[in-house]
Formats: C-alpha cells, structure tokens, sequence
C-alpha cells in the first residue's frame, strides 16, 4: 500500500538531486568561461601594450636621434663662429704689429733725419722729442684701436655661446618624454562555486522526497502495518540515498 508513495518520494529526491548536480555543472561552466575571457582579454591588453611601447619607443628614438643631430650641427657652427671671431682678432693683431714695426722703422729714420742736419744739441733733442712724441701718439693709437677689437671679440664670443646655448635649449625644448609601457593589471578570477550548495540542494532534495512518500502513505490500520510501512518507507530512504552517491560519482563532482 505504502509502495507508490515510497517510488514518488524517491522519484521526488532523485530529480531534486540531478538538478542539484546539473546546477553545480552550470555554474563551473559559466565560471570556467569567465576565466577563460578574463584571460583573454588579459592577454590582448598585454598585446596592445606593448604594440604600442614599441611604437613610441620607435618615436622617440627617432626625436633623440633628430635632436642629438642638431646639437651637433649647432655646435659645429658655433665653433666656427668662434674660430672666425679668433682669426679676426689675430689678424688685427698681426696687422697692428706690422704698424708698429713700420712706426719703429720711421721713428728711426726720423731720428737719423734729425742728427744727420748737425744743428745744436739744444735744437737736436727739442726734435728727437717731437719724433718720439709723434711715435708714442701713434703706438697709442694702435693699442687704443686693439683694444676696439679686442672688445668687440668679446662681445662677438659672448653671443656666439648666448646663440649656442639658446639653440640647445630649444632644441631640448622639443625633446620627448621617454615613453613608459602600460600596466596591464591581472585578470580578476573570481572564486569557484562552492559545492557546499549542491550537497545542501541534495539534502533538501532528499529530505523532500522522504516528506512526500510519507504523506502520500495510506494510513496504517494495525501495528504490523505500520512496522511494515515503516521498513519500507527506511528502505525507500536508503535507496534515494544510493542513489544520490551514485548520482555525485559518476558526475566526478569536487566536494
């Protein structure tokens, strides 16, 4: 009398226990596909990253190249401003000495002139003087014209590297910032599904089913019934039980 209630409880626990199982199933499906994608993306982020620090690696080794040439090219021309300014100034020293040589050499002459007319000594020395005057206000004239260049080749030098040093500076100017590669953060994996609410879900499953094929059983009318009934009802309980086991075995579940 008890046995259909019993085959419906166990029917009941065994359906509620493979839906357990397949819900478990679904849900390390899903988490497996979520890491996979998770690390997917992971990996084409590191892809694009570096695709793009080669790129501007390759920029700015370009700029450094470009920059560190025109260094160059600016200095070479400040150097040769500054070797033109030095020949100028030594040609006009050379050129106020061949003066004063040519002055040395007329002083002497003026000199010669002077003791060659066999005057006086008193008018002889007032013009050895004058000739000695006339050679000291011409060498002085020299020096004061030196001096002219000397000070413009100061100024000529203090521009060359006030334009050397600008030209660096704007070249640096244009310098750029080294690039830096992107940081790619890990992947976030979240955790496993716990099997704990599987082995719950098929608990419930069978204490369910146990529930229903005691509440379908027929009332027992003698107490030989009700032993029987209950003999049946703890075997029925077994064997939902079984197959449960079985049930978690052959799906190789991770409890």
């Amino acid at each position: 009398m008890c046995e259909p209630a019993i085959i419906i409880g166990t029917a009941t626990a065994a359906l509620g226990t493979l839906q357990s199982i397949a819900g478990y199933q679904a849900q390390q499906s899903q988490h497996q596909y979520e890491s996979n994608v998770a690390r997917q993306r992971q990996q084409l982020a590191e892809r694009n990253a570096e695709i793009n620090y080669r790129n501007q690696k390759a920029i700015y080794d370009q700029n450094e190249a470009a920059l560190n040439r025109q260094n160059e090219l600016d200095m070479a021309s400040a150097n040769r401003a500054y070797v033109a300014s030095q020949n100028k100034l030594q040609g006009e020293r050379d050129k106020t000495r061949a003066q004063q040589f040519d002055l040395y050499k007329d002083s002497l002459k003026a000199y010669g002139s002077v003791f060659a007319r066999g005057r006086s000594g008193g008018v002889n020395q007032y013009l050895a003087s004058d000739a000695e005057r006339d050679y000291g206000r011409d060498l002085a004239r020299l020096g004061t014209n030196l001096g002219y260049h000397k000070t413009a080749y100061d100024l000529e030098v203090e521009q060359i590297q006030l334009d050397a040093q600008s030209a660096l500076n704007l070249n640096a100017s244009k310098r750029m910032v080294a690039p830096i590669k992107e940081y790619v953060p890990e992947a976030y994996i979240g955790p496993k599904p716990s099997a704990a609410g599987m082995v719950l879900g098929i608990g419930q499953s069978i204490l369910g089913g146990v529930t229903t094929g005691l509440s379908l059983a027929a009332p027992a009318a003698t107490a030989g019934d009700t032993a029987k009934g209950a003999a049946k009802a703890t075997k029925g309980i077994g064997k939902g039980l079984r197959d449960a086991a079985k049930s978690v075995k052959q799906y190789k579940l991770d409890i």
